[in-house]
């Protein structure tokens, strides 16, 4: 096997064409992260990414797309936005840690959400949570139905709440829409929460908005944005952005507004999305890693994924790893509180650092 390593702005129709058969064929490749369009696409507006190709002979049979930092450091595809991250191969293929990093000219490879299920990495894993999906495949009726069978708590709130809006007001809802106006009110309104969170506001980095906006554009088969929104009374009340590909579509950005928060209309337009489901063969509905209630509630099955550092520099590896035991050791100890301020401010210096 031998490893070539390309920017991500110069992948071939030929590359790409082989990228598309690798994940066609490969159900545990199906998310809209693993697809080649994804990578063109922040390719396009990052300099960064670069794609390492896994060749036997002539033939491509593997991808790892990835963003190069401080020279020899590997860090997922858009930074935070990736949601999943791996090397883009059929389950069989031997491709060895070593190789892979000494071909793409790298000392060091971050990530956060590796599918656990490439146990090539796994004696660099830190930690496994879990992307919560939602099967809709039998339909609407049919996955409450189950739902309910498995004492999902809190779904028939949920529910009640969004009769009582229907009964109340007019309520219109669009699978997907083109109106500029309802883009830059999700941008608004996210920026708002952000704020309110105390978390890095996304969308003040130009290539973000810049990304969000091709990939929306974007509609073909294999690969598509898609901009729900929920209307109360002709006036839009609750936003979602994510990504298709095929039959699976990723949740990525939700949105709503907070005057109308009585009524859980984020919980409402992802009740609509999953009546509508079907119409539009969706069979599955992914709504990411995270501990948050709402996708324990809604989730049929979860797929694990691992974050974790590869680090090949014993030095870089041993600060890395001291940091770790701190950092663990901190928020179990009694100065929790006082040192979640600089704890905070050193994570968002992180995050500006990856992002701009």
């Amino acid at each position: 096997m031998k490893i070539d390593l390309i920017p991500g702005r110069e992948l071939s129709s030929d590359l790409v064409a082989r990228w598309d058969e690798i994940v066609s064929g490969a159900p545990e490749l199906a998310s809209p992260y693993f697809r080649p369009e994804f990578t063109r696409a922040v390719a396009a507006v990052r300099d960064t990414v670069e794609v390492g190709i896994l060749s036997e002979g002539n033939d491509a049979i593997g991808f790892f797309p990835f963003e190069r930092v401080r020279g020899c450091v590997a860090r997922p595809i858009g930074g935070k936005l990736s949601d999943y991250q791996g090397i883009i191969a059929p389950a069989q293929t031997p491709w060895r840690l070593p190789d892979l990093l000494s071909g793409c000219r790298l000392q060091a490879w971050e990530f956060d959400h590796l599918l656990a299920s490439q146990n090539q990495v796994e004696p660099h894993f830190a930690k496994v949570g879990e992307s919560w999906r939602l099967d809709v495949s039998a339909g609407y009726d049919a996955y409450l139905a189950g739902r309910k069978a498995a004492g999902a708590g809190g779904l028939g709130e949920m529910l009640r709440k969004l009769r009582k809006l229907q009964r109340e007001h007019q309520v219109r809802f669009e699978w997907h829409t083109a109106d500029e106006a309802v883009f830059d009110q999700l941008l608004a309104w996210k920026t708002g929460q952000y704020r309110r969170s105390g978390l890095s506001d996304l969308f003040a980095y130009t290539w973000i908005v810049k990304l969000l906006q091709n990939i929306w554009r974007t509609q073909t088969p294999s690969f598509a944005g898609v901009l729900s929104a929920m209307y109360v009374d002709d006036k839009v009340a609750a936003i979602h952005f994510g990504m298709r590909s095929g039959s699976l579509l990723h949740s990525w950005f939700p949105a709503y507004d907070v005057a109308l928060g009585k009524h859980s209309p984020g919980s409402a337009v992802l009740l609509l999305m999953i009546q509508h489901a079907a119409a539009h063969d969706v069979r599955c509905l992914e709504l990411g890693k995270g501990d948050e209630e709402y996708k324990r509630t809604f989730a049929t099955d979860a797929v694990p994924l691992a974050e974790g550092v590869v680090e090949t520099r014993p030095v870089a590896a041993a600060i890395r790893h001291g940091w770790r035991h701190t950092r663990d050791w901190v928020r179990q100890s009694p100065i929790r509180e006082p040192a979640r301020i600089p704890i905070r401010w050193l994570r968002r210096m992180r995050e500006w650092l990856a992002l701009r």
